[in-house]
């Protein structure tokens, strides 16, 4: 079943608010860091998801890509599912590679 555009953008929207609760979550000030889900490619005749959770100034992300929609469909505020486990997956990489860079939030610097 095709899902048209309009019903997307809110399932799209709330998973994006859900991800930055679970930086939050993950002691990351989530107004320092930007977080996009994109359409990414087809797979299995699916429409799969891309999820980058970047600083504000773009210098560094991380990204996951083929996230079903299905993921982001069922994301839950208080976390506990498929796509937080996705977010949780990419925060210890988004944390190295600031570290690495010496990009280093306020909220982590304190």
């Amino acid at each position: 079943m095709q899902i048209d555009e309009d019903e997307i953008k809110p399932i799209v929207s709330r998973a994006e608010r859900n991800a930055y609760r679970l930086l939050l979550r993950n002691d990351l000030d989530p107004f320092e860091f930007d977080v996009a889900i994109q359409r990414g490619r087809v797979l299995d005749g699916k429409v799969t998801y891309v999820l980058e959770i970047s600083t504000l100034d773009h210098a560094i992300s991380v990204r996951e890509t083929g996230i079903p929609l299905e993921f982001l469909e069922r994301s839950r505020p208080s976390g506990g599912d498929a796509f937080a486990r996705v977010v949780d997956h990419l925060v210890p990489g988004l944390i190295e590679n600031m570290k690495s860079s010496g990009h280093v939030p306020e909220a982590m610097a304190r």
